[in-house]
This record gives structure tokens, sequence and C-alpha cells, in this order.
């Protein structure tokens, strides 16, 4: 048997022994026969399969076990049965609590399934305690206290709570509960229960999940009952009154498994449901009354004057609200909801069956305005008003029919065209879900939802056809392909949709009738088309796909998005203009005069303020603030954020979202910040700040500093006029000759031009392009990068050799490029042309005789040099170059 200690222990050997430590320990057992000893400390010991045994003392403090099956046993080492203070359940009447001094033991689940149960718990002094003496044990009496007391599953326990305000939980099987004196709880469970009720023992409550169920008055006569009523939500808690006490069934009237089927006196009458429901008493009053109907019967409930409230439940009811402001709830079933002209301000809410509102002295003449808010029906008459509640949104709260007094029958149909149409006023109009509606709002300031209104349930699918009128109008046509008739005169309309394949109709309008397409103020996201003193606006035109489609017009011409997008500048004016780009473009925006404001959105933007205090926001993409037609030097940095800043040259500008500045023809200083940016001075003598990140800086034109910072920056020289050198292990000025004289520092890589260039690196690693022209790289110290570009170029090797000084060459090409190799480096080797039998093409193999210096393995790319040329002494490695090069010594050249 293996033994296993510590405190997290998972056993792998069948039949093993786990002890815990001093701590809080957690044991987990095998299928096997496994013993447990969790020793002091909270510990959880878990048995799985097998016949286990765990160990239990006195002291040991809180222990857990959870058993999966087998014949089980505690062992209480040093207990006696009498130590045991307290036999309960647990976790809603599933676990088994033991409780001894300051310690506990707890058995998940123990009356869940006998899977989980423990067959013995054996003490120091003989004595066995089985399932039976368990269940004798068991606390199930409570004490003047407010207790909570644990029936078990599956068992058919007693619980008594005294005095005091207990609750009591029967769970599964045939309970008994008495709650006693106090304002008790019972919770009987499922199972056949009886529960125990005095003249004066408070206000008890039951609350039961099924079965065959008695409520036992014990000392009460069926006369001392002084109230049988309806109480609760709804009225579908049952309550009894009988002295200063009470007694209340929650959810009796709502489901038969909630309910008690018999309520026995202790003169021997037996009141069930039906004695119930003629006990209770519902007399209608001119006051404000609450009135109830039944799951099972068809009931008829008059609500005289008052303000009433009807409760039809089940059945085919009928309701009369009677004068009032009443609720009428006719709940599932056929209902018929009578209705009077001077009634009231009435309400319907209704949940199934075919329903009529019966109009008794009403005809349809009489009604003045069919309303929706796109959920609830109103209809008007004089000075009352019927509402439906969510009349639009359910077929089930719908009512089928409006029959009138004059014979006339009105039903979704004739409902459904009366709320469509608006009027002179200013109207608001709803559509319905996924439904095809036409909604006319006529003059005045109308708003038509296609949609179902905003407080809709469901999106609407329907294909709608909405027009406003004249007037201001808002148009909400939500999703399905819905058509929009706009016409030259209609007024300021807005168009809100949200999917679909839409269509703006232009009833009388050319295309060139529109004097000017725009983007809306703020983010630019809505669409703005203006024809005379009228204008269309579509809200999120460029924010979101679902929009407008096409707009047609009256003769012929139908436009798309790449049409609106064109007949769109995207430069300002001299005044204070708003400029926005596209989401799925590169854009240039020129703003000039005037404060503008520029949106570049996704895209790699390009963004120019001009004159005046601009705001650039470049958004997704690499935008570049252009400064090119500022008319004197600029200062600007990347760092301030969405913080105003004196460019000096070109205004108060704000700059967000932007990784490159493209400086003036003047003197600049331009600043990056802790992102990869790119900035180009131009002309003039600038002064260029990487800052953080892996910049690239072009000095341009004129005697620049560039400084790049941290991270890996490269120096452009792809516009100087000539041929430029650069030595990056010069950090004071510097003569470029084909760029001015430039200051570098924290520069890690050169690009040259398109002439003949120098480029030296330092001790870092560095990259090197030569770019167009025969340009000579000189990596230096440090692992290098070198290309050479176009042309003859030549790559030098002049430093002391080792690993740490490996450059690779990334496009040696055998018929224009020469290595250099410096003889005070390359000792072995004679100055000029490198001789013939001093290079050697390798495979896997080394040199052949004492004149093979230099070394190219055609297989690897790698260039060496062995300095005794006989092999005694390894060679070194030199660079790295292409594979498989037909070199000879003529690409060879020592200085």
């Amino acid at each position: 048997m293996a033994t296993y200690n510590g405190d997290t222990s998972q056993a792998s050997t069948a039949g093993s022994t786990l002890n815990g430590t001093a701590g809080n320990d957690n044991l987990y057992g095998t299928s096997g026969n496994d013993i447990f000893n969790g020793g002091t400390g909270n510990d959880l010991l878990v048995g799985g399969l097998g016949d286990d045994t765990y160990l239990v003392a006195k002291n040991d403090g809180v222990y857990a076990i959870y058993d999966e099956g087998g014949t089980d046993v505690v062992k209480f080492t040093n207990m006696l049965a009498s130590d045991i203070s307290q036999v309960s359940s647990a976790n809603y009447g599933s676990d088994l609590l033991l409780s001894y001094g300051s310690s506990q033991l707890t058995i998940q689940h123990y009356f869940d399934s006998a899977n989980n149960r423990i067959e013995q718990f054996q003490f120091s002094d003989g004595t066995v305690w089985g399932w039976a003496d368990i269940e004798a044990h068991l606390k199930l009496t409570g004490t003047s206290g407010d207790d909570t007391l644990y029936g078990t599953i599956g068992s058919n326990d007693t619980l008594n709570g005294l005095a005091g305000n207990d609750t009591l939980w029967g769970y599964k099987g045939n309970d008994t509960l008495n709650g006693g004196t106090g304002n008790d709880q019972l919770i009987g469970g499922l199972g056949d229960d009886t529960y125990l009720i005095a003249k004066n023992d408070g206000v008890d409550e039951i609350n039961d999940d099924g079965g065959t169920d008695v409520v036992k008055f014990t000392d009460l006569l069926a006369t001392d009952i002084s109230q049988v009523s309806h109480t609760g939500f709804y009225g579908k808690d049952l309550l009894l009154g009988y002295g200063s006490s009470q007694l209340t069934v929650l959810g009796y009237f709502i489901s038969t498994d909630y309910r008690i089927e018999q309520f026995q006196f202790s003169d021997g009458t037996v009141w069930s449901w039906a004695d119930i429901k003629a006990k209770i008493i519902q007399t209608p009053t001119n006051g404000d009354d609450s009135l109830y109907g039944y799951d099972d019967s068809n009931d008829t409930l008059n609500g005289l004057a008052g303000n009433d409230t009807l409760y039809g439940f089940g059945g085919n009811d009928i309701l009369n609200g009677g004068t009032g402001n009443d609720q009428l709830i006719g709940g599932l079933g056929n209902d018929t909801y009578l209705i009077a002209k001077n009634d009231g301000l009435d309400t319907i809410r209704d949940d199934g069956g075919t329903d009529v509102v019966k109009f008794t002295n009403m005809l349809v003449s009489d009604i003045s305005q069919v309303s929706s808010d796109g959920i609830t029906l109103s209809l008007s008459y004089g000075s009352s008003q019927l509402t439906v509640q969510g009349y639009f949104n359910f077929a089930n709260n719908r009512i089928e029919q409006f029959q009138f007094s004059d014979g006339t029958v009105w039903d979704w149909a004739d409902i459904s065209l009366k709320v469509s149409q608006g009027t002179g006023g200013d109207d608001i109009l709803y559509g319905y879900d996924n439904s095809n509606d036409t909604l006319n709002g006529f003059a005045g300031n109308d708003t038509l939802y296609g949609n179902g209104g905003p407080y809709s349930s469901v999106l609407n699918k329907g294909n709608d056809i909405l027009n406003g009128g004249t007037g201001n109008d808002e148009l909400f046509g939500g999703d399905g392909n819905d058509t929009y008739l706009i016409a030259k005169n209609d007024g300021m309309d807005i168009i809100g949709d949200m999917g679909g394949t839409d269509v703006v109709k232009f009833t009388d309008m050319l295309a060139t009738d529109i004097s000017q397409v725009s983007r809306g103020y703020g983010y630019g996201y809505d669409l703005v088309l203006t024809y005379g003193s009228s204008q269309l606006t579509i809200g999120g035109y460029f924010y979101s796909s679902a929009s407008i489609e096409q707009f047609q017009f009256s003769d012929g011409t139908v436009w798309g998005l790449a049409d609106i997008k064109a007949h769109i500048s995207l430069t300002g004016t001299s005044g204070n203009d708003s400029l926005s780009g596209y989401d799925d473009s590169n854009d240039t925006l020129n703003g000039l005069g005037g404060n503008d404001t520029l949106w570049g959105y996704s895209g790699n933007d390009s963004l120019n303020g001009g004159s005046g205090d601009d705001y650039l926001d470049g958004g997704y993409g690499f935008d570049v603030a252009q400064y090119y037609t500022a008319t004197a030097g600029v200062t600007v940095n990347l760092n301030l954020n969405l913080t105003a800043q004196n460019t000096i040259g070109a205004g108060i500008d704000t700059l967000t979202n932007i990784e490159a500045v493209n400086g003036s023809a003047f003197n600049d200083t331009l600043t990056g910040d802790g992102y990869d940016n790119s900035l180009f001075g131009g002309v003039g003598n600038d002064i260029l700040a990487g800052g953080d990140g892996n910049d690239s800086l072009v000095g341009g034109v004129g005697n620049d500093v560039l400084d790049g910072g941290n991270g890996f920056d490269i120096a452009h020289y792809y516009t100087a006029t000539a041929g430029v050198t650069v030595n990056l292990n010069l950090t004071a000025a510097q003569n470029t000759l084909g760029a001015g004289f430039d200051t570098l520092t924290n520069i890690e890589a050169v690009n040259g031009s398109a002439f003949n260039d120098t480029l030296t690196g330092n001790a870092a690693n560095n990259s090197l392009l030569g770019g167009k022209g025969n340009d000579v790289l000189d990596g230096g110290l440090g692992k290098d990068v070198l290309t050479g570009g176009l042309g003859q170029d030549s790559f030098v090797f002049d430093t002391a050799l080792g690993l740490g000084n490996v450059d690779i060459i990334s496009d040696f090409t055998v018929a224009d490029d020469t290595v250099q190799l410096a003889h005070n480096v390359f000792t072995a080797l004679s100055l000029g042309g490198l001789a013939a039998d001093q290079f050697k093409i390798v495979g896997t193999g080394g040199v052949v005789d004492g004149n093979d210096h230099v070394l190219y393995n055609s297989a690897s790319g790698v260039l060496s040099y062995d300095s005794d040329g006989s092999g005694a002494g390894a060679a070194v490695l030199v660079a790295i170059l292409g594979k498989s090069l037909a070199m000879t010594a003529a690409d060879f050249m020592v200085v």
C-alpha cells in the first residue's frame, strides 16, 4: 500500500494511505480502498470509489468528506458517541453535519444518494452508528429563538420550530411541518406534506412544490376563519385570516403544484379548492376594487365605478371595468372586454386566445384617434381612451376584434392602416415588426418608424415605404429593404436606417438639383444633401454599411456610395472647414485657411490643416501631418497628444493619431512620441528627434540634427542631390557632401541616396543600404546587415574578426560587387587583388593547401578567413553571403 503525505495529495496507487499536515489539506483517493487521515486543520477528504476509511480525532478541525461509493467508515479515534453535540443537515438538506466541541464533520450529499453515504460511524467506545441512528439523532426540533431546520431529501421528516420566527425546509418526502408560535416560513418541497397550524401561531407562510398536501388546523374551527381572500402579486396567493394570526399560501392560484389540496379543521370540516373559491367574496363596489377570476373557469368580472383592477386568468372571461380608470387583465383564454363611451382611461393586458373588445354604446365614428408608440395601441373617444398594452409587440397581447355598436368590426389590418397615416400636424407613426409598412406623415414635423419604434423588442425585417411629406421629418426604416420618398420642398428631413438594401427616391428632383453634398459636423459620420431650401441628412451614412444603398432621381440618375464620395470635396476653403476621410481608402485632406477639423479615419492618410488653428485626427493607419504650406518653420511634438501646441509657422494645432510629420521649407523642430514615427524635415536646417520607437528620420536639404532616441532608428538620404558620406561613429556635425552638414546621434541604420554613397557603421548592429549608385558600405564593429542595392558596390571589412563582428551581405552580386579586406586585419594577404590560390570554395571540407586563406562555403554562404592556410588553426567567420555564388578571387580586393 502506497503512502502519500502533504497538504495536497493525489494518490495514484489503488488502496493508498493519505496523511495530511497540521494545515488545511486536500486529499484525493483512488478507486481502491483508501485510508485518510487529514490531521489538524480544515481538511477536504475525497474518497472516490472503494471501501474507504476516514480517521477523525476530536480536535482535528472542520472536516469535509466527499465519497462516491463503496462501504465506507468514519473512525473517531478518540471520541465517544456522547461527544457528538449535534446531528443536523445543511446545504438545503443535502449534507450531514456532525458537531463536537469546536470541531465539525460534514459529509457532503449524504442525504442525496446512497453513493455519497458513509455506511458506519465508529466511536472509540465501541458504539457504531448507521443510517437509522443518524436519522434518530437528527436535529429536527427548534428552540424558542429563530431557527432554520432542514429535513432530508427522500425521508419523511417531522420538523418542529417551537417559538420564534422559524424557517422549516421539508424537501422531498412526506413531511410534517409545525412552525409553532412566531412568524414562520414553511417550505414543504415535493411529497405529500402536512402543515400543522394553531390558532395563535402568528403570521405563517407556506411555499409548497407538489404532492397532495394538507393544512391541519389543530385547534381551529372552520368558523374561526374571518377572512378568505386573494393577496400578493396579481392576487395569486391565498390568505386565510383568523384572530390576529393569518396563513398565506404562496402561488395558490398560479398552479396546482403550489396548491394545498385540503384544509382540515378541528371540528372535522374539510375545505377543498372548490370551497376556497366559494368562500372568497368578490363584491364590486363604487370604490377601487381588485377582482379575480380563476384558471379553471369562465369568469364574469364587473368593476362598477372606481379605478378597478380585474384579473381574468385562464378561461374565457368577460371583463367590464365600468367607469373609472381600470386595468383589465384577461390572461389566457378567449376573453371579452366590455367598454362604454364614458368609461374613462382603461388599459387592457391580454396574454393569448381569440379576444374581443365590445364597444357597447359606441359607433366607429366616435373614435377620434388611433395611435401607437410602436408597442401599445391607443383608441381615443371623447375624453376617454382605451390602451392595449403590447398590441404591436406580440401576437399573444393582441385583441383580434374591436366590435362597435353599429356592427362595424375592426381587425389587425384595419388597425394597422389607421395608425400608419398622419395628419396635418406633428405626427409620430409606427410600422410593425416584420411587416411591409407604408407610412405617410403628410404635413407637419413628423417622426416615422418603420421598425416598430425605439422600444420595439425585435428588429424589423419588413420592407417599408416612408413618406414624411412637408415639414422637418425623421424617418426610421429599421432592418429590411426600405424606400424613402423625398420631394424637393419637403423641408429638413433626417433618415436613420439599420440595414437591408435601402433606396431614397427623389420624386420630383433631378440630380442637378443637388446643390451640395457634404458630411455632417462633428465626426463627419452623417451625409448631408442640400437642394434649394431643403436638406436631407442620412445619419451614420459613413459609419456603417447599414445605410442607404441608392439615391434615385426623377431623371433616372442613380447615385451609389462611389458617386456620393465623388461629389464630396476633401479640400477646404479659407473658412473653418470640417473634412473627413473614409475607412476604406488612403485620403488626402487639405484644410487651407481657417480653423479646420480634419478626420482621417482608417487608412494611411495625409492631413494638412493649412493656416489657422487646426485639429488633425489621423484615425487608424499610419497618418502624416503635412506642413509644406507653412509660411515659417514649424515646431511639432507628437507627445502633445490632444493638446493644442503652437507650431509657430502654422498656427496653434491639436494633433492625435498622427504617426508622421512632414515639415516646411524652413527650419523645423519635429519630435516623435513613443511609437514608430516618420519625421521629414525637408528644406531648411531641421532638428528631428524620434524619441522611443523605431523611427525614420529624413533631414532633407540643409544642415540637420537627427536624434533617433530609443529603438532602431533610420536616417534616410533619398532626397540628397549628390552622393552622401555618412559615418555613424561621428557624433559631431559631419559633411555628408550631398545633403549638408548633419549631426547624427542614436541612429542605427542609414539608407543612402540615388548616387555613389559611402556609409560607415559604428559598434552597434547596424543596417546600411546603399540604394542606387556605386556604394561603399563599411559596417564596422557589430553584427551588421549590408545591402548595396543597384550599382557596383563594395563591402569593407576592416575591424577585428570575431563572432560578435560578423556581417550579412544581403545582395552580393558576383558580376558587380567587391569585398574589400583590410590588410591590417587580414595579414596573410598581400595588398591589391586577391591571388587566385588564396581563395577556395569549400563544401563540408576544409583547406587543401597552405595558401587557402579566404574560404567561401557555397552550401551555407559563409565567408571565413584561415590565417595559416593549413587548417591547423580554425577558420574565423567573416560574413554571410548568399548561397551557391560563383565567386572567384576576382571578387576580393585587399586594401
